[in-house]
């Protein structure tokens, strides 16, 4: 029997999450539910919304949906890295090739606009590779959401190039937050270790995280210099 309630909506909601069931049509791996979470998040952070790892765009739609006036950054070398479709070797997933032609296709399809970073648009993929993304990003991020690699250390540097931009009292999603992925669990362990984070809401293997206390970003020091000592200015000789 088909589920007529997918996303698990509550009576009552706003209109605007009916439109998630446009994410539940596309191909990916986050669950109704998790959508829905993501998108709870998308619509009350003011800053930017950044996700690592975009696949076929299901959930970068909910996000977008849900953003509305502000563009959600979508960062993906759109290759066969690991991204999946249904009936392969993982999971029950091989690996796709031209998934950036499908991402495209699938944000058109859900009515969304696509363009380039500062410019209005729904959503605004950066083709690129995530840490070195982060490394260039500039500017504040309310909600980051990651599902790119898992593995523990390129995780690891994905988060350390990434959650520095996230504002204090912004959210922080993981993807696939269980024991399947030791990578994920060890790198969620050591983010509230820090005490810079808490976390403060999950559905599924979706986890999600605040931050408590803001990051301390190091800049370049200016260095000091002598003042400059004026000598007096030389008098006339008198003729």
């Amino acid at each position: 029997m088909t589920n007529p309630n997918p996303l698990g909506y509550q009576k009552g909601e706003p209109p605007q999450i009916v439109d998630l069931q446009r994410a539940y049509d596309t191909v990916g791996h986050t669950t109704g539910a998790e959508l829905r979470m993501l998108a709870k998040y998308a619509a009350v952070t003011p800053a930017a919304i950044v996700e690592l790892g975009t696949y076929l765009g299901r959930s970068a739609i909910a996000l977008a949906l849900a953003a509305k006036w502000k563009p959600v950054y979508t960062v993906d070398m759109f290759t066969d890295a690991h991204l999946y479709s249904p009936g392969g070797p993982r999971g029950g997933f091989e690996y796709h090739k031209e998934n950036r032609d499908g991402f495209l296709a699938n944000i058109e399809k859900a009515g969304l606009t696509i363009g380039a970073a500062e410019t209005l648009c729904d959503v605004a993929p950066i083709h690129s590779e995530t840490v070195k993304a982060g490394q260039q990003w500039r500017g504040e991020i309310g909600l980051l959401f990651v599902d790119a690699d898992h593995n523990e250390e390129p995780l690891r540097a994905d988060l350390a190039a990434w959650t520095p931009h996230v504002v204090n009292g912004g959210y922080l999603a993981l993807h696939d937050y269980n024991d399947l992925e030791p990578g994920v669990m060890a790198n969620a362990a050591e983010l509230l270790a820090s005490g810079d984070w808490e976390r403060i809401d999950g559905v599924h293997s979706l986890a999600v995280f605040q931050r408590i206390r803001a990051a301390v970003v190091e800049r370049p020091v200016a260095q000091a210099t002598a003042p400059v000592e004026k000598k007096p200015a030389r008098k006339a000789a008198k003729r």
